[in-house]
């Protein structure tokens, strides 16, 4: 059975871990604080298919060592197969402890040859119901071995990380999802606008002469309001002043802009203020 100590440990990791803002910053954070554990090196890795490639890791006191580890971890990958200590993991969902690593033909070599490993315990993350990575960590060569009770911290430690990647994962598509529907709210902000501008009952009927600017052709297409944009971003007007002087938002000059453009037959504002232009005394 674990210690009461182990145990707050463990719940202290993964507090910890909690607070982290997304998804990337638990990867790069998960094998030092799995550290606190008790173990000197911790190794988290990505499991995709038979395979699991290595995403971030910790050495105690070894920069180098680290990204040494991780290098040879994403450049050759680990198996899960029938028969490797890691396979057990994915197929049984629980931890592993295996010792003598170093005469076992079935674990990693270029990690075991680096980290001069003795024995290490394994613990399979699980997400969504599904093993999507796996935990490796141990001692080095001058600290004792490793025993069921550390296979058990980590399996309990790995156990709980799933449950805060998953929290982690439904946090990011919150937000995303948030973004998505403030740009739909915004894009029916913009429409209630252009139906509160529209000409309902048709242009109004002019009791003097029109204006110059207003002429057959190309231009009789346009609205009311379009055309008075459209006179506007002749003048050199921004959208937000052409916003201000017809009492409308910027969104729906952009709208009307968009109209007008179609309208004429041009892709562009210069061309659309030089088509204006040529079509006006």
């Amino acid at each position: 059975m674990i210690g009461s100590t182990a145990v707050g440990d463990a719940h202290e990791a993964l507090r910890c871990l909690r607070s982290m803002d997304s998804v990337s910053e638990l990867v790069e954070s998960v094998p030092a604080v799995a550290h606190r554990l008790g173990f000197n090196r911790v190794l988290l890795s990505r499991l995709r298919g038979t395979t699991w490639t290595a995403r971030s890791g910790y050495v105690a006191g070894d920069t180098t060592m680290t990204q040494e580890m991780i290098r040879i971890g994403v450049a050759t990958p680990g198996r899960t197969d029938a028969g490797w200590p890691e396979g057990d993991v994915v197929r049984r969902r629980l931890p592993v402890l295996v010792h003598d690593a170093q005469t076992n033909p079935r674990v990693h070599p270029q990690l075991k040859a680096l980290m001069s490993t003795r024995d290490y315990v394994a613990a399979p993350l699980v997400a969504e119901d599904a093993v999507v990575g796996l935990l490796h960590a141990d001692q080095n060569g001058t600290s004792g071995g490793l025993t069921e009770l550390d296979r058990d911290l980590l399996g309990l430690f790995a156990e709980g990380l799933g449950f805060v990647f998953e929290r982690a994962i439904l946090r990011e598509q919150l937000i995303t999802l948030k973004c998505r529907l403030d740009e739909q709210a915004r894009s029916v902000g913009d429409l209630i606008d252009g139906l509160r501008d529209s000409d309902v009952l048709g242009p109004e009927r002019p009791l003097t002469p029109r204006q110059s600017y207003v002429v057959s052709g190309p231009l009789a297409e346009l609205t009311r309001r379009e055309l008075e944009v459209l006179r506007h971003l002749a003048a050199g007007e921004s959208n937000d002043q052409i916003a201000a002087r017809l009492y409308i938002s910027a969104g729906t000059v952009k709208t009307h802009i968009k109209h007008v453009l179609h309208k004429l037959g041009t892709v562009s504002r210069a061309e659309a203020i030089a088509r204006y232009h040529h079509l006006t005394p």
